[in-house]
C-alpha cells in the first residue's frame, strides 16, 4: 500500500468515529450535569443522599437513609421535578409494570404504598413514549431501588 492509501482510509475511518465519540462525550457531559443539578438541589433542600443514580438523561433517584426519603428528580424542557416521598410514611415498596406488549412494558416504575391506605404512590423509571433506556435496563433500575426501598422500610 502506498501512502495515500493509507492517509484516505485513516482519514475515513475518523469521520466515521469522531463524531460517535464527540456525541458520547456529550451525552455524558448533559448526564453528569443533570446528576449534579439533582444532587445540588437536594442538598438545598437539606437531604444528604447516601446513594443516588441517574438514566437516559432526563431521570435521577436518590435516597437519604438519616432522614429515610426517596427523591425522584426528572428533568423536563420547561422545568425539573422534585418528588419527595418519605419512607417512614410508606408501608411496602414494588416494582410496576403496565401495558405489557410483545416489544416490553410501557411503563416501569417503583410502587410506594402508603400506611394510611391512600392511593399508591408511583415513581416512573420507564415509559416507552419517553424514555430513552430500553425496558431491560429499567427493570434493573427498579428491582435495585426497590430493595434499597425495602431494607429502609425494614428498618
Amino acid at each position: 500500500m502506498d501512502t495515500t492509501t493509507i492517509m484516505i482510509g485513516l482519514l475515513a475511518v475518523m469521520a466515521f468515529v469522531l463524531p460517535i465519540v464527540l456525541f458520547k462525550r456529550a451525552q455524558r457531559k448533559r448526564a453528569q450535569r443533570m446528576l449534579n443539578d439533582f444532587i445540588a438541589l437536594a442538598q438545598q433542600q437539606g437531604f444528604s443522599l447516601s446513594s443516588h443514580e441517574a438514566w437516559d438523561q432526563q431521570q435521577c433517584m436518590g435516597l437519604d437513609t438519616e432522614r429515610r426519603v426517596l427523591l425522584h428528580y426528572t428533568a423536563t424542557a420547561d422545568s425539573p421535578q422534585l418528588l419527595t416521598v418519605h419512607l417512614t410514611d410508606m408501608a411496602k415498596c414494588r416494582v410496576v409494570s403496565s401495558g405489557s406488549t410483545e416489544r416490553g412494558a410501557h411503563t416501569i416504575g417503583l410502587g410506594l404504598t402508603p400506611h394510611s391506605g391512600k392511593d399508591e404512590v408511583v415513581l416512573n423509571i420507564y415509559s416507552s413514549t419517553r424514555s430513552g433506556i430500553d425496558p431491560g435496563q429499567a427493570m434493573d433500575i427498579a428491582n435495585r431501588w426497590q430493595r434499597l426501598v425495602a431494607q429502609q422500610l425494614g428498618r
